[in-house]
C-alpha cells in the first residue's frame, strides 16, 4: 500500500507542476467517545483542517492492538482510489482537482476486545498528503490520548527476587502455548540482589502457564494457573517456590542451564577483567556492577547456581 501511495504521488505531482501549495500547516484530529466498553464497537471521525492545497492522501488509524480490533473504515469522499484495508488499517484517496484541507475525510470502527488490561487508552491517526505543487510531502499525526476504558477479567500478582535490577524482568503468561498476557519491570538503578513486584492485569479465565524472564538468568516455570472469577496473588501460594520466585543467575550464554560453558564464557579474553563499555557480552556482568570479575565468576559457580537449569513447577 506504500508503494503505491508513493506512486500515486509521484504522478500526482508531474501532472501539477503549475499549482500553488498554501503555506499553512495541516491539522489532523479525530472525534471519540470518552468512555469505551469491553466488546463495544464505535465510530470515529477524522477531520483534517489548515487549509493546505492537496490532490492525495495517505491515511491510517493508529491504536493500541491489546485493546482494540478494526472493524472496517468509509470514506466520507468521493475520490477515492482503494477502500480500507483491514488487515493493514489504511487507504489511499486521490482528487479530481486541488482542493483546501478542510473538514471530515474518513471514519473507522473499533470494537474493543472483550479482556482489557488497561483503564486508559489512545486512538488517532496519520495523514500524509501530497501538496502537489512543490512535490512536498506532509506528514500529520494525531492521538486522542486518555480515552477511559472499563478493564475487566482478574489480575495476576506475584514477586521475582533476582540480580540485577538493570536488567528488565518479562512475565508472560501463555495459553496453549501461546503469549496471551505479559508485564515488565523495568530497568532501575543498583546492583545486586533486588526483590520486586509485578501485576497482570484484565486476565480472561482459563489455564495458563506463567514464565518469568530475565537477561542472564534461567527462566522460571509455572505451570496449570487456573484463573476464574477471582485475583491470583501467588505471594499468597502455600508453596514458597511460587510465592517467592527466585531467579537462578549465571546463564551467560543463554543456554537454559549453568555450567561450564558459562565460565568459559566469563573467564574469555574478550570480557574477564573488561569493564561494561568495553565488551558487548552484558550477561557476563552477573551483579550489575559493570565489571566482568571475580565476584562474578563467584556467582556463577556458587552451589546455589552452578550445575542448575531452568525451573518448571507445577501450580
Amino acid at each position: 500500500m506504500k508503494k503505491l501511495f508513493v506512486l500515486i504521488m509521484t504522478v500526482v505531482s508531474i501532472a501539477c507542476l503549475a499549482l500553488q501549495a498554501a503555506a499553512a500547516d495541516s491539522v489532523v484530529y479525530v472525534t471519540t467517545p470518552d468512555t469505551v466498553l469491553p466488546g463495544e464497537e464505535f465510530t470515529f471521525m477524522v477531520n483534517i483542517d489548515g487549509g493546505v492545497s492537496y490532490l492525495a492522501a495517505y491515511v491510517r488509524p493508529t491504536f493500541d492492538e491489546d485493546v482494540f480490533t478494526l472493524v472496517g473504515g468509509e470514506w466520507l469522499i468521493d475520490s477515492k482510489i482503494s477502500d480500507f484495508d483491514t488487515t493493514l488499517g489504511d487507504g489511499v484517496f486521490l482528487l479530481d482537482e486541488a482542493a483546501a484541507a478542510n473538514g471530515a475525510v474518513c471514519t473507522f470502527t473499533l470494537r474493543a476486545n472483550e479482556y482489557i488490561a488497561v483503564s486508559k487508552t489512545t486512538v488517532g491517526c496519520e495523514f500524509i498528503i501530497s501538496d502537489c505543487a512543490d512535490k512536498l510531502v506532509e506528514f500529520i499525526s494525531y492521538d486522542r490520548d486518555n480515552i477511559d476504558v472499563e478493564s475487566n477479567g482478574v489480575s495476576v500478582f506475584g514477586s521475582v527476587t533476582s540480580y540485577n535490577p538493570q536488567n528488565e524482568v518479562e512475565i508472560e503468561l501463555l495459553k496453549d502455548g501461546n503469549v496471551a498476557y505479559t508485564a515488565t519491570i523495568f530497568a532501575s538503578d543498583g546492583t545486586g540482589i533486588v526483590t520486586q513486584e509485578f501485576k497482570i492485569s484484565g486476565v480472561a479465565p482459563g489455564t495458563y502457564d506463567l514464565v518469568v524472564k530475565k537477561n542472564g538468568h534461567l527462566n522460571f516455570t509455572i505451570t496449570g494457573i487456573n484463573i476464574d472469577d477471582e485475583n491470583v496473588d501467588l505471594k499468597n501460594n502455600d508453596n514458597v517456590e511460587i510465592a517467592e520466585i527466585t531467579l537462578i543467575l549465571g546463564d551467560v550464554n543463554g543456554d537454559g542451564c549453568i555450567d561450564l560453558k558459562d565460565v568459559v564464557e566469563l573467564t574469555s579474553s574478550l570480557v574477564y577483567g573488561k569493564i561494561f563499555e568495553e565488551t558487548d557480552k552484558k550477561s557476563a556482568d552477573i551483579n550489575g556492577d559493570r565489571c566482568f570479575d571475580l565476584k562474578d565468576l563467584i556467582i556463577i559457580t556458587s552451589h546455589k547456581n552452578y550445575g542448575k537449569s531452568a525451573k518448571v513447577i507445577a501450580y
